[in-house]
């Protein structure tokens, strides 16, 4: 599995550099203990227009669950006993601030690099149409449907 920074990986420098992920796995890690409003447990509003921790212990293990795809890319066992040994006053604030960061890289789809094939604008890539023209009219079309279709009544004229 690839946790590189393009596929929304977020350095963390605590006792060494780890890459906090959450793919799939951790996203269902979460599920599984808290529920499927598992962002609730991480923070609340703090009065101000902004966000505030809500709790270590809900730290710990986000903490814990982001880090799953660093430790199987080592491989390494990660426990939530890991994890807290990790939290400390001093790191508190910066591994709040990088689980916030990877949850919301998470959730958005990277852009793709300029010059790869198949972007607007690369070399080679083909050019961009634009949008599609959709017609809003509600005339109807001169020729008869399948569904108007059927016997024709005589009008009157002859062929």
């Amino acid at each position: 599995m690839d946790i590189s920074l393009q596929r929304g990986a977020v350095p963390l420098t605590l006792d060494r550099t780890y890459m906090l992920f959450f793919e799939m796995r951790a996203t269902g890690l979460l599920y599984a203990k808290y529920g499927p409003t598992f962002l609730a447990e991480l923070y609340e509003p703090n009065g101000s227009g902004g966000i505030k921790l809500k709790s270590v212990e809900a730290l710990s293990v986000f903490l814990w669950a982001g880090l799953q795809a660093d430790a199987r890319a080592r491989g390494k066992d990660f426990t939530l006993e890991h994890a807290e040994a990790l939290i400390s006053p001093f790191a508190l604030q910066r591994i709040f601030d990088a689980v916030l960061t990877a949850l919301g890289r998470s959730m958005t789809t990277p852009l793709p690099k300029a010059g790869a094939p198949g972007v607007s604008g690369a070399p080679g890539a083909a050019a961009d149409p634009g949008p599609t023209r959709v017609s809003t009219s509600s005339k109807r079309s001169a020729s008869r449907t399948a569904s108007s279709a059927g016997r024709k009544k005589p009008s009157g004229r002859r062929p």
